[in-house]
Order: structure tokens, then sequence, then C-alpha cells
């Protein structure tokens, strides 16, 4: 309300697909659920939740939408860090289909929240532009491009070889400070906007 009052976009930025182990056991989180690969979880200090499983899946999508629906954000941003290929029997896919099935179910909860909310920005981000592909696009309405947001030039290669695939309003990355393009007194603050 006061981001509201103030005239401001409110955003919220999230990761849903990964927890914290400590958390497995509690309430309504399930060790079952956490994608493995080849019995390992991946970390040692989180579990990627896999979404071919139903249970879990639907665990998330109550959690996702109360807290949106409680929050009321204008911007949903959804990041992932955990990259797991679940080959664990009993999440409704087989032993080499685990992200295919996890990737699918994405789709379909983004296209959920899309019909919930459907005047809420989403971004697609995952620990830069891993999670780039052109299904997403259809789902979000910008994709962080790459966790480097600077120098202008890395920026410039990223558009370039992107805009190919993806409409450039679709990229997205911030103008930072970097020690060669300082945003105070800088040399060329508009050749920094324009590269973005």
């Amino acid at each position: 309300e006061y981001a509201h009052s103030l005239g401001l976009r409110f955003g919220l930025w999230v990761e849903p697909e990964r927890t914290n182990l400590s958390l497995v056991g509690a309430p309504g989180v399930a060790e079952s659920w956490l994608a493995t690969e080849g019995d390992q979880l991946g970390s040692d200090h989180s579990g990627q939740i896999c979404l071919a499983n139903a249970a879990a899946r639907q665990w998330l999508m109550d959690r996702l939408t109360a807290l949106v629906d409680e929050v009321r954000p204008d911007y949903l941003k959804w990041d992932n860090n955990m990259f797991v290929n679940c080959d664990r029997d009993g999440h409704g896919h087989g032993r080499t289909d685990g992200n295919f099935a996890h990737t699918s179910v994405l789709y379909d909860m983004l296209a959920q929240l899309r019909a919930q909310y459907p005047d809420l920005l989403i971004e697609n981000v995952s620990g830069g532009g891993n999670r780039l592909d052109v299904g997403m696009l259809r789902f979000t309405d910008v994709a962080w491009m790459d966790d480097r947001t600077a120098p202008s030039v890395h920026v410039r290669h990223n558009l370039q070889g992107l805009g190919t695939v993806f409409p450039p309003a679709y990229l997205l990355s911030f103008v930072t400070d970097h020690d060669t393009e300082p945003l105070h007194e800088s040399p060329d603050l508009a050749l920094y906007f324009r590269s973005r």
C-alpha cells in the first residue's frame, strides 16, 4: 500500500522451486518431493522441488498464490538457481525426462498465474539467462539475460545474440555502476542506457 501511495509499483522476488533443507519435514514439506539425480540432491544446504510431483506442485502453487493474494505485487520475479534433472521414482516422470517434465509443469503453473492475475508482470530469471527459451516467452513479460550487467560491450553482445530469437524489449538488464563505467560523473551515461 505504501509503494502504491507513492505512485510506485511493487515487486516481489521469489525462488519457489528451491527450499532450504532445514525446512524439509516441516508441515507440508516432504523429503519425497525433492528432485534427485543419482540419489543426490545437488547441494548440501538446499533442494529443488520437483514440479512433476503432483503433491509438491499443488503445495507450491497454493503457497505462491496465497503470497500474491496477501502482498498484491505488480511484478513477480521468478528465479531459479538449482538445476537437477530428477530421476527419482514416484514423481510422474521417467529416469531420463525429469527436467522436461519439470519445465512442462512450470509452463502450466505460469499459465495458471497468468489466468488468475492477468495484470501481474512476470520476470523470467534463472541464475542469469539459464532459462531463456521460447516456451518461457509465452508466459513471462521480460527475461533477465545475465547476472553480468556491465560493461556495456558485454550487454550488447548478449542483446545481439539473443535478439535473433527474442524480441529486444523482452530482454532485461540493469544499468549499474561498474569500475570502467561509473554512473557518477560518467563520460557517456547515454551509451550505458542505450546498451541496455
